[in-house]
C-alpha cells in the first residue's frame, strides 16, 4: 500500500515500510533504510506485513504504537535472526543498525553459521537441532538468509530505498502526504485565502479545513498523526505564525485575530472586513491586508494600524495582498492584484515606504533562506535571486517546483498567479497542495423540488455560471478557458451553442454573462481584459456591445423594467454595497444600499418593487427584502442563515441556499410585504455548486439550473510536506546554472 492520491513524478513513500521519523516527517539517515529493510525481512519469513493498517492513519498508528508480532515468526526462525530483526525495528532510532552494511555483516555470519552444519539454536524449543530434519531446515535457512543477503547486497534494496524515498525526476529529499482528518478536506481551490502556514522551525503545520460546509483552522505537529481544530477559529482564513511559533494569526468575522497555541482566550487585533493575508515581523508588528486597498501594519498586542502601501491607479491595482516579511530586514514581500484579476508580486520597505514590483506575472511571493524570492505561475513555483538591500531581483527566475494547486479569478486553474497553495518555513521545510492543471468538465443539470438531477446537455466544459432567460428557453454561461472566460448562449430548443460576440475593442475572452435584460433579447456582460467594464449586448446581433461602465460591477440585478440596474461594488476597504446604475440614457451611478456591513446578491421581485439580497448586519449572512423606490422597513426573510436570493416569476416565493440547503419562503405583497417561515426543499450535495451565479430557477418554479462538478474536483486537496526542501532548490539551481 502506498501513501493515498500518489501521483506520477512523486513517490510519497510506502506506508507500511516507512519508519517512525519518516511518518513524523522529521529527518531521515541510514537508519531509516535499516528499519524498512527489517520490514522486508518479517513479510518475506511471515507472509504478512509488519505494521497492518487498511488505511494510512492506521498503518502510521501501527508504526508509532505496536511492535510487530514475532510470534508469526517460523518457529524454527534462528535466534539470529530474530535479534537482527528487533535491532532493525527499534522505534528509536539511536538503538538501530547504523546501516544496512551492519545487517548485511549479521546475515553474512548467520548465513556461515547455517551452512557450516554446526547446531541452530532457533525459537521453537531453545534445543539445539542435529538430527536429519535440523539438516534439512539448515540448508532451508541458507537458502532465505542467502535470499535476504542479495537484497542488502547486491543492488536491490539500494534500488527500492530509491523508490520509496524520492522521485525518480525531483528531489532527493523525501516527500510525504499528510492525510486530513476523517471528513475533512483543504479548503477549496477559489476561495480567497492563503489556507497553509508553517511555523519557523517547520514542527508545526496549519491550515483551513473544512466539513460539513463549515471550516475553522486546524494544527498539525510534527509528531503527531492526526491534526486537531483549533477552538474558537470557526471561519479562520489565511493563518500564520508568530516568530516563536507560539501563535497563530488569522482572520476571523471582518476581524484580525490571533491565538495562543499553549491555550488562553482569542485576542483581537484590528479590523480586517476581508482579510487576504498577514505576516508578523521579527520586531513584533503584524503587515496584513484588509480587504480591497494595500497593506497595514499593526502592533501584535493591537492598536491603530497605520498604512504601508497604497495600489497605484496608473497601474490599475485592486489590492495588495499575501505578505510576507524577509527575516532580519525591513522589507515585505507582497502580492499585487489588478482590476482585471491579474498578479504581479512586489516589495516594500517598512522603514520608506518604497515599493517595487518584481515580476509582472506570478503571485503569492515567499522567501527562501538561500537568498531567493519564490513565486507561483501557471501551476509553477519559480525562484529569482533577490538582493535584500537593493529591494531587487539580482538574477532570472527559474522553475524550481511543478504541479502546485493555484487559483487566480473565477474559471481559471493554475492561473498566472494569485492564490498559490503553499508555504516555505526558514528551517527549509516545504508543504504544498498539489494539484492537476487541467480545466474541470462539469454538466449543466436540472434539478426538481425533491433534490433529483438530470443532465441539461451532453455537453461537459467549465461552467463558471449559469443563467436562464425570462422565457426559460436560453441558458447563458461563461466557460472557462485559457485566454479567460468565454461567453455563451446556449438554446434549449434547438440544443445550439453560440457565443456572446463583442466588438473588437471589447474582445471576447474575460467576458462573464452578468444577467439578462428583461426583454430576453439583450445580456448584461462584464469584461476582465485590460480593465473591468460592463457592456449591454443584443444576442442575436454579433459585434454590438454598448458601454454602459467603466470600473467595477458584479452580482448584477436588471430592474423588470429595463431602465436601472442593481450592481455590487467594494468602494475602498470598505465592504460589499449595493449601488444603482440608471439605463435611461444618463448612466448615472448612485448608491442603492451603502452601509458598514456587507450587503450583496440583489434581487428583483417580478413587479419591481422590492428587492431581496444578503446582509451580514446580524453578524451572518441573512436574506433581506426592502423596497426598490421609496423608504419602507426591511424585512429578515431567512432565520438560519441565508445567502443567493432568487424570486419564482410569479412572485409568490423566494429561494435562497441556507447551510448547504436550497430553502423556500412563501411571500406576500399586500397589504404589506410579509414571508412565512422558510422550508427546506433539499440538501444541495458537494457535487454541485452553490453560489449567487450558479444557479437560477424555472418560469414555473419547479427546477433548478444548476452546475455540477467534474468527479476530480472533489478528491480531496491534499498536502505533501518536503522536509529540508531548501536543499534540493540549491540542487536545482545550481543545475540550472547562469541564465541570460
Amino acid at each position: 500500500m502506498t501513501s493515498p492520491a500518489s501521483r506520477p513524478g512523486t513517490v510519497l513513500g510506502t506506508a507500511p515500510y516507512m519508519s517512525p521519523e519518516q511518518t513524523r516527517a522529521q529527518e531521515l539517515d541510514e537508519r531509516t533504510d535499516v528499519w524498512a529493510f527489517g520490514c522486508v525481512v518479517y513479510e518475506m519469513l511471515t507472509g504478512q506485513r509488519a505494521f497492518p493498517g487498511a488505511t494510512f492513519p492506521e498503518v502510521a498508528a501501527s508504526i508509532l504504537e505496536k511492535d510487530p508480532d514475532f510470534a508469526a515468526l517460523p518457529e524454527s526462525t534462528p535466534f539470529v535472526l530474530l535479534r537482527l530483526l528487533r535491532r532493525c525495528l527499534r522505534r528509536d532510532k539511536d538503538e538501530r543498525l547504523r546501516d544496512i552494511a551492519d545487517a548485511g555483516l549479521e546475515m553474512r555470519e548467520l548465513l556461515q553459521e547455517v551452512s557450516s552444519g554446526a547446531p541452530v539454536v532457533s525459537m521453537g524449543s531453545g534445543a539445539v537441532h542435529a538430527n536429519r530434519t535440523a539438516a534439512a531446515r539448515r540448508r532451508s535457512w541458507g537458502l532465505v538468509v542467502a535470499g535476504i543477503l542479495l537484497v542488502a547486497a547486491l543492488g536491490t534494496w539500494p534500488l527500492l530505498s530509491r523508490l520509496r524515498r524520492t522521485s525518480a525526476d525531483e528531489s532527493r529529499q523525501p516527500r510525504f502526504e499528510t492525510t486530513l482528518p476523517r471528513g475533512v478536506r483543504l479548503v477549496g481551490i477559489g476561495f480567497p485565502q492563503n489556507p497553509l502556514a508553517l511555523s519557523p522551525y517547520g514542527q508545526r503545520l496549519a491550515f483551513v479545513g473544512c466539513s460539513d460546509g463549515a471550516c475553522q483552522i486546524y494544527l498539525r505537529e510534527r509528531h503527531e498523526i492526526d491534526a486537531r481544530p483549533l477552538a474558537g477559529t470557526e471561519d479562520g482564513r489565511s493563518p500564520f505564525f508568530s516568530p516563536d511559533g507560539r501563535w497563530i494569526g488569522f482572520g476571523a468575522g471582518g476581524k484580525l485575530k490571533k491565538i495562543a497555541l499553549d491555550g488562553g482566550a482569542i485576542v483581537t487585533l484590528s479590523d480586517a472586513p476581508q482579510f487576504r493575508g498577514g505576516s508578523w515581523g521579527d520586531d513584533g508588528a503584524i503587515v496584513f491586508n484588509r480587504g480591497k486597498g494595500g497593506l497595514f501594519q499593526v502592533a501584535a498586542d493591537g492598536g491603530e494600524p497605520r498604512e504601508v502601501t497604497n495600489p497605484d491607479p496608473a497601474r490599475r491595482e485592486r489590492n495588495h495582498r499575501w505578505p510576507q516579511h524577509i527575516p532580519g530586514s525591513t522589507a515585505v514581500l507582497f502580492d499585487v492584484t489588478s482590476e482585471t484579476f491579474e498578479h504581479s508580486v512586489a516589495v516594500v520597505a517598512l522603514e520608506t515606504g518604497q515599493t517595487r514590483i518584481l515580476a509582472d506575472k506570478g503571485g503569492t511571493p515567499r522567501w527562501s533562506t538561500t537568498g531567493h524570492v519564490l513565486y507561483g505561475q501557471g501551476g509553477i513555483v519559480y525562484a529569482a535571486p533577490f538582493d535584500v538591500r537593493r529591494l531587487e531581483l539580482s538574477g532570472p527566475a527559474v522553475p524550481v517546483l511543478e504541479g502546485v494547486a493555484m487559483f487566480s479569478s473565477p474559471g481559471e486553474v493554475n492561473s498566472a498567479g494569485g492564490n498559490v497553495y503553499y508555504a516555505l518555513a526558514p528551517d527549509g521545510t516545504l508543504v504544498f497542495s498539489p494539484r492537476e492543471a487541467r480545466f474541470p468538465k462539469r454538466t449543466l443539470v436540472w434539478v426538481d423540488r425533491h433534490g433529483q438531477r438530470v443532465p441539461v446537455t451532453p455537453r461537459q466544459q467549465n461552467y463558471v455560471q449559469a443563467l436562464l432567460s425570462p422565457d426559460g428557453t436560453r441558458i447563458a454561461t461563461s466557460v472557462g478557458a485559457d485566454t479567460g472566460p468565454l461567453s455563451l448562449i446556449l438554446d434549449l430548443r434547438r440544443e445550439a451553442w453560440a457565443k456572446v460576440s463583442m466588438d473588437e475593442e471589447a474582445g471576447t475572452a474575460g467576458t462573464f454573462v452578468a444577467s439578462w435584460m428583461p426583454d430576453g433579447t439583450r445580456v448584461l456582460v462584464r469584461t476582465t481584459q485590460n480593465e473591468a467594464r460592463l457592456f449591454l449586448v443584443q444576442v442575436d446581433d454579433p459585434g454590438s456591445a454598448e458601454l454602459l461602465h467603466a470600473g467595477e460591477t458584479q452580482l448584477l440585478a436588471a430592474a423588470p423594467d429595463g431602465r436601472s440596474l442593481l450592481f455590487c461594488a467594494q468602494i475602498g476597504p470598505a465592504e460589499w454595497d449595493i449601488w444603482r446604475l440608471a439605463l435611461d440614457g444618463s448612466l448615472k451611478v448612485e448608491p442603492f444600499l451603502v452601509t458598514p456591513e456587507r450587503e450583496v446578491d440583489p434581487s428583483f421581485s417580478p413587479d419591481g418593487r422590492f428587492v431581496a439580497y444578503r446582509s451580514d448586519e446580524s453578524g451572518r449572512p441573512e436574506v433581506y427584502v426592502r423596497p426598490y423606490a421609496g423608504a419602507g422597513p426591511r424585512h429578515m426573510v431567512s432565520t438560519q442563515g441565508g445567502g443567493f436570493p432568487r424570486w419564482s416569476r410569479d412572485g409568490r416565493e423566494i429561494f435562497f441556499t441556507s447551510r448547504g440547503a436550497m430553502t423556500s419562503a412563501a411571500v406576500h405583497m399586500t397589504p404589506s410585504f410579509r414571508s412565512d417561515p422558510p422550508r427546506k426543499l433539499f440538501d444541495v450535495p458537494e457535487e454541485v455548486l452553490l453560489g449567487y451565479s450558479f444557479y437560477d430557477v424555472t418560469p414555473d418554479g419547479h427546477r433548478f439550473l444548476m452546475i455540477e462538478r467534474d468527479p476530480y474536483e472533489l478528491r480531496p486537496l491534499g498536502l505533501v510536506i518536503v522536509p529540508n526542501w531548501t536543499t534540493d532548490l540549491k540542487a536545482r539551481l545550481a543545475a540550472a546554472g547562469p541564465r541570460d
